[in-house]
């Protein structure tokens, strides 16, 4: 048993502990239409190959705030500590000039962007399939990704406290 408690306790260290400090750059259009609501920051880690993950990151603020620097410490663990290339991305924030769907609209464009020729020249890579990661309405915004996104090009979704219908949030 002891054993066993020994080679599961390196096999753990080992996954979780190369840090991958990586590099990031900064302010890539992927909507260079949108001005500064249509950039991303591209989290790169040492060693990236074919089957890196890339993982599209999506920040919440209730759909008219926040920003991608609130959500970059999340973008920074899924490269350090799972080895994942992440875009971390600016969207159309909801007012009266840019109504629902234009931030959803705007996180589609992103998804794509990652399949593009584009992103290949910055990342050295092409992936196959993305991860999409958000939290509240950046949660919600995932959800939107997810089912507006061809199913064989997402291999995993995590929308974090979301909700899937924002409508009763705005009755209050």
């Amino acid at each position: 048993l002891l054993r066993i408690l020994f080679f599961s306790a390196a096999a753990n260290a080992a996954l979780w502990s190369h840090a991958d400090e990586g590099r990031t750059l900064r302010d890539i259009a992927y909507a260079p239409e949108n001005g500064r609501f249509g950039l991303g920051d591209l989290y790169l880690p040492q060693r990236v190959t074919g089957e890196t993950p890339v993982v599209l990151s999506i920040h919440g603020g209730g759909w008219s705030g926040g920003d991608r620097y609130s959500w970059s410490g999340v973008a920074e663990f899924f490269r350090r500590e799972l080895g994942c290339a992440v875009f971390n991305i600016e969207y159309r924030l909801a007012s009266a000039a840019n109504r629902w769907p234009a931030c959803g609209d705007d996180c589609v464009k992103a998804a794509k962007w990652l399949f593009s020729d584009a992103f290949r020249g910055h990342a050295g890579f092409s992936p196959e399939k993305i991860w999409i990661c958000g939290g509240s309405a950046g949660g919600h915004l995932t959800l939107w990704t997810l089912v507006n996104m061809p199913p064989e090009k997402v291999a995993l979704a995590v929308s974090i406290s979301s909700i899937g219908e924002p409508e009763p949030d705005f009755r209050v």
